[in-house]
């Protein structure tokens, strides 16, 4: 280690590692600063979003009384709790606006090569110019850096050798279901789950593949 932490917070003030259950702020910055680096950020409503390795997010007030998390780049996971007449969670990047509808969804963001969004519970609204998108449940989108078309996917693509086909170059960052039977895989292009076998790659899943 060259001394790096591998989580900094960012303020006008300057640099430094948070530590744990410290309060932030709007217009403060959290990186994580390596492919090892992780942070998840938890609101008082009790909304959650995890920040997966060479991420950065900025929190950014919000006019209505919801969540907003600028994505600059990176991937994170969201847990959300519904608020009645509020959108709870806005997460922005250098491509779109992703509003939260369900319960759970991922965003990767990378500005040369566009934005994914993975709705894993309920659904979300992705928002791209003036034009609005409905994700369902279980439905990706990717939304190119430049004029091309938003491309909508009713499932990830599912993958049938998991230890092997995931060991490729440009995994982002890894998402494990609460209940450890889902694993989902973030490239800057694409976006792939699959049902880890107890005996393949079991609770290391999430180390293992990360470190590839």
């Amino acid at each position: 280690s060259d001394g790096t932490p591998d989580v900094v917070l960012e303020t006008p003030a300057g640099s430094s590692a948070p530590t744990t259950g410290q309060w932030l702020a709007a217009d403060q910055t959290v990186r994580t600063a390596s492919a090892d680096g992780a942070a998840v950020l938890r609101f008082a409503d009790g909304t959650t979003v995890e920040l997966f390795g060479d991420t950065t997010a900025r929190l950014e007030p919000s006019a209505d009384g919801g969540h907003r998390v600028r994505l600059i780049e990176g991937g994170l996971r969201a847990e959300v709790r519904p608020r009645n007449g509020v959108v709870p969670l806005v997460v922005v990047t250098p491509h779109a606006a992703v509003r939260a509808v369900g319960p759970r969804f991922g965003v990767t963001a990378l500005a040369d090569h566009g934005t994914r969004v993975y709705a894993e519970v309920g659904g979300v609204r992705v928002v791209r110019a003036d034009a609005l998108t409905e994700l369902p449940a279980g439905g990706t989108a990717f939304v190119p850096p430049d004029a091309a078309p938003m491309v909508v996917t009713e499932r990830p693509r599912v993958l049938t050798d998991p230890a092997r086909e995931a060991r490729y170059v440009g995994l982002r960052g890894i998402a494990v279901s609460a209940d450890g039977a889902t694993v989902a895989g973030f490239t800057p292009r694409e976006l792939v789950t699959w049902r880890p076998a107890a005996d393949r790659l079991g609770a290391d899943a999430a180390r293992t593949l990360t470190a590839a």
